[in-house]
């Protein structure tokens, strides 16, 4: 259909299940959530791609706060912007600086050709901390620099070294033919800490 939202329903302790919530309910696409939760304000919150145009040419990522008691805590907010394809959304929640860094995969001409990890970090309130360029430093035999395809990013964040560590899938022969694991760790305020990703 052309008209998909985010739902969600709170889970209790105990194992009960609320009512359903309506957390991104606009007449276009609204798809792959991924959700986090806040230990400090008791709260969740929800990111998810956004069908700009309604035509499935231009999907961005936003994200919802919705309280412990499902009520939705302020409106929608950016989390990527781009004005081409974002897509496959990854949330972690950092306790420490109360703060959250997103990652999601850019589609980097609009045309499908070639597709990098952005990120995204912001406050508990939904306000843009920086945004984070975490594309791979690819290089040829040669030295010299290459594209490579990124996709499905996926993030967690460790509060022992108040580190972030991501992990995607790379795309090695850039045809699809050898997907391999990938993953690089970053500090907290978002730099990257190896100089190129690891094999995972």
């Amino acid at each position: 259909g052309t008209n998909i939202d985010i739902v969600g329903k709170i889970v209790g302790p105990t194992g009960g299940v609320g009512s359903e919530i309506v957390i991104a309910g606009d007449t276009v696409k609204e798809l792959q959530p991924s959700v986090a939760y806040n230990s400090l304000a008791n709260e969740y919150v929800v990111l998810y791609k956004h069908d700009f145009n309604g035509d499935g040419s231009d999907y961005d990522i936003r994200g919802q706060r919705v309280g412990s008691d499902g009520s939705l805590r302020g409106g929608w907010f950016w989390v990527g912007g781009f004005s081409v394809t974002e897509d496959n959304p990854s949330l972690a929640y950092n306790f420490e600086q109360n703060e959250y860094t997103a990652v999601f995969e850019v589609d980097v001409f609009g045309n499908g050709s070639l597709f990098v990890i952005y990120g995204t970090r912001f406050d508990a309130g939904g306000n843009i901390l920086g945004r984070l360029n975490l594309i791979g430093a690819w290089r040829d035999g040669s030295g010299n620099l290459v594209a490579r395809n990124e996709h499905k990013p996926r993030i967690a964040y460790n509060s022992a070294t108040d580190q972030y560590l991501f992990a995607f899938e790379f795309d090695f022969n850039n045809n699809g033919s050898d997907s391999d694991s990938w993953g690089r760790r970053l500090t907290q305020s978002g730099s990257l800490i190896e100089s190129s990703p690891v094999p995972i």
